[in-house]
C-alpha cells in the first residue's frame, strides 16, 4: 500500500530533482565567462563557479520550489495550463520578487531570472517525465 498519491510523489521528486538544473545552467554560464571574459575575469568565473551552484541552489533554489514553484504547479495542473511558457512566467515572477527584497540591480534580476529558468526547466521536465510515467502505468493497469 502507498502512503502518498501519485501527484503527492511527483511534487516532491520535482521539488528535489528540479533545482539541480541549476548546475548545468552554472556550468554554461562559466563557459560563458571563460569564453568572453579575459584573463582578469577568471577570479571572479571560479567564484561564480561555487556560488551558484550550491549557496544558490540551498538558499534561493529550494525555498522558492517550495514557496512558489510547488504551489503553481498544483494550480496549473488543475487548471489544466502546465507547460514550460506559464511556469517560465512564474519562475520570472519569483526572481522579481527576491530581487526587489534582496538587491534591487539589473545584475542582481538577471542572474535570478537566469537561475529562476533553469530551475523552471529542471522542474518542468521532471513533471513531464513523471506525468509520462504515471500515465503509462494508468494504461497498463486498464489491462
Amino acid at each position: 500500500m502507498k502512503s502518498f498519491s501519485r501527484t503527492t510523489r511527483k511534487n516532491i521528486a520535482v521539488f528535489f530533482f528540479g533545482p539541480l538544473a541549476l548546475f548545468p545552467a552554472a556550468l554554461l554560464a562559466i563557459l560563458i565567462m571563460l569564453l568572453f571574459g579575459g584573463a582578469e575575469e577568471i577570479v571572479n568565473t571560479l567564484y561564480f563557479t561555487f556560488y551558484i551552484p550550491i549557496i544558490g541552489v540551498f538558499v534561493f533554489a529550494y525555498p522558492a520550489t517550495l514557496l512558489i514553484g510547488i504551489p503553481a504547479i498544483i494550480f496549473l495542473e488543475r487548471n489544466e495550463k502546465m507547460g514550460l511558457m506559464p511556469l517560465s512566467l512564474v519562475g520570472v515572477l519569483g526572481a522579481i520578487i527576491i530581487t526587489v527584497f534582496s538587491a534591487p540591480s539589473l545584475f542582481v534580476f538577471a542572474l535570478f531570472c537566469y537561475c529562476a529558468l533553469a530551475v523552471c526547466v529542471g522542474c518542468w521536465y521532471v513533471n513531464k517525465l513523471l506525468s509520462k510515467q504515471s500515465q503509462s502505468l494508468d494504461k497498463s493497469e486498464i489491462y
